[in-house]
């Protein structure tokens, strides 16, 4: 241990760090910085928890065991009778005396982090000397030669300018350690709208625990974030990243965009912030620890039960209520805000989300808010919210229709005007929803079993030869029909078929098939005009195969709402916006 008395400030800078329980708190304390597997961070949560002033002071008197020399103590500290103590205030942000600061103090605890880690404790005499804070953080690299360098302040300072003794290795370890101490804390944005960021090369995520999940054109990784790293209503700290590649660019552009025009709804998947950062464009979302309502059929279904099936269809009518706000994002804000909006040249108010699937539809049952925000009981099964607006698009609302051919889309979910190369619009979405419900209910009825007997059954059922395929409709040519026509199914198109009720006494399959044909005729209509066929087909006019008298599936839900005896009790629910009759 060194004890003798040293002859100046110059010599004082470079004492080495001697083993203490600080030290040795901070060697424990860094986070793998597992996004990217190679570098660490300092979470604010663990430095708070190590730089106590008690802590501070102990370690001060190790690297000073005598006292600081006369010939090194800074004219601040020659009126302080402990300068451990006056000291370990400065790096707390604690008053000190007013001749040091001008301004309000600060905290150096970010920057005595740094010293610790690279053994260079003793230099905070010449940064308090400076009146240097963690505010002065990060020090900009200055006059580079090649890999060489120079710290500076961000007024051009130079930090050996008054640390003459640090050479290029101590200035290059500090370097990299202040970016450890520097991850950001990501905040909301202003009124409810996300964050944009873009952080350098050097930034370090405060991410940790990640799990990633690979995906055709983007990763989604489970992260966790310290709590003192962001400002965001997720008590367990797990969010959802979104990754996509640099030639992605159009893609990020576009959800972003849809998320900046989509109203907030309990039902829609918020964004938190968008992160730019080396390369990569990031979505920061809430986490859904179920995944996803396919993730949910993989379960066992839960018993029949009047309970889940009033949370069954709550759900269901929260899912139309969201999807309706992307179909018309003036249903998100009140009639009066509405009416005084001044319209911008780019009216686009029109979106159709154009990728209604499963998999798109998140599963958040580990939330309490979401418990409550229910209400009673039914709070325990969570809350479905859609997902997933990378393939959404608006429009003005005279000019909603696409061309189908320039469209991506999900097999399985297509309507059939996709087929037919007709102009498609938001009824796209109504068809894909209503696949969903109909296998929604599958699910709840019969199963896993019946998810996967109604697959089969689909694709064995293909009208056209040699071509199978899973989706719910089949272009047919006949002699009868001058139209191509879409043949939704004969009464044997799925796992509830007439011979399997005259069976009995199977009543989920019972109900099942009286549920298929209410869709049918409620869900499904040719025109807004004229219903359903008793053949089951639908001729296919220019205008849109789907050209609905309601924007939404209401009509059927409320079929559903009967059967569970509670229909004044849903469909009153304050918490729905109200469906609008609007045609598409």
């Amino acid at each position: 241990m060194r004890t003798s008395i040293t002859p100046d400030l110059s010599e004082t800078l470079n004492m080495p760090l001697l083993t203490s329980e600080l030290a040795h708190a901070f060697t424990n304390a860094y986070e793998p910085y597992e996004y990217e597997n190679l570098r660490q961070f300092l979470p604010l949560g663990r430095m708070n928890e190590i730089m106590k002033p008690k802590s501070i002071v102990s370690h001060l008197r190790e690297i000073w065991p005598d006292g600081i020399p006369t010939s090194a103590v800074i004219p601040s500290l020659r009126d302080e009778g402990d300068h451990h103590e006056a000291i370990g205030r400065y790096i707390c942000g604690q008053q000190i005396p007013a001749t040091v600061f001008a301004s309000k103090p600060d905290t150096a605890m970010k920057l005595f982090s740094i010293l610790v880690h690279i053994e260079q404790e003793s230099a905070i005499l010449a940064f308090m000397k400076e009146g240097i804070t963690d505010k002065n953080l990060p020090f900009q690299k200055h006059q580079m030669e090649g890999a060489d360098f120079h710290l500076a302040l961000s007024c051009g300072k130079e930090i050996t300018s008054f640390i003459p003794n640090w050479n290029r290795l101590a200035e290059r370890s500090f370097d990299t350690c202040q970016w450890q101490v520097l991850s950001p804390i990501l905040q909301p944005g202003d009124n409810k709208k996300f964050e944009r960021y873009k952080f350098g090369s050097q930034t370090i995520l405060p991410f940790s625990h990640a799990e990633a999940t690979p995906d055709t054109n983007c990763r989604v990784w489970k992260v966790i974030i310290d709590e003192h790293h962001h400002n965001f209503a997720e008590p367990n700290n797990a969010f959802a990243l979104k990754q996509l590649q640099p030639t992605h660019k159009d893609w990020f552009e576009w959800e972003m965009d849809a998320f900046e025009r989509i109203p907030l709804h309990d039902h829609l998947t918020p964004l938190y912030a968008t992160i730019e950062h080396k390369g990569h464009f990031h979505l920061l979302l809430p986490w859904a620890l179920g995944k996803s309502l396919y993730s949910m059929w993989q379960q066992e279904a839960p018993r029949n039960s009047r309970e889940y099936w009033m949370w069954f269809v709550k759900q269901c009518l929260g899912i139309a209520s969201g999807l309706d706000c992307i179909h018309d994002t003036n249903l998100g804000m009140s009639d009066g805000v509405a009416a005084q909006l001044p319209y911008p040249e780019d009216d686009r108010t029109c979106g159709r989300h154009g990728d209604i699937k499963p998999n798109n539809i998140l599963w958040f049952h580990d939330h309490t808010e979401d418990k409550r925000n229910h209400g009673g009981k039914h709070g325990e099964y969570g809350r479905l919210k859609i997902c997933d607006f990378g393939l959404t698009r608006f429009s003005k609302p005279d000019a909603t229709k696409a061309t189908a051919k320039n469209i991506r889309v999900t097999q399985t979910y297509r309507p059939p005007e996709y087929d037919i190369n007709e102009k498609v619009s938001r009824p796209f979405d109504i068809w894909s929803l209503g696949c969903v419900y109909v296998e929604f209910i599958t699910w709840l009825l019969l199963g896993g079993q019946g998810i996967s007997e109604f697959d089969k059954l689909r694709q064995r059922e293909s009208v056209r030869p040699h071509i199978r395929g899973d989706h719910f409709f089949d272009i047919v040519n006949g002699e009868r029909h001058k139209e191509p026509m879409a043949v939704l199914g004969t009464e044997n198109r799925g796992p509830g078929t007439s011979d399997d009720v005259k069976k009995g006494p199977d009543t989920s399959r019972s109900t099942w098939s009286r549920l298929r044909s209410k869709f049918r005729h409620s869900f499904l209509s040719k025109s807004k005009t004229t219903g359903l066929n008793a053949h089951d087909e639908i001729p296919i006019v220019k205008t849109s195969v789907l050209s609905v008298c309601m924007p939404l599936p209401y009509s059927i839900l409320r079929t559903l709402t009967h059967l569970c005896a509670v229909d004044g009790q849903i469909t009153a629910s304050p918490q729905l916006l109200p469906i609008s009759r609007r045609v598409y």
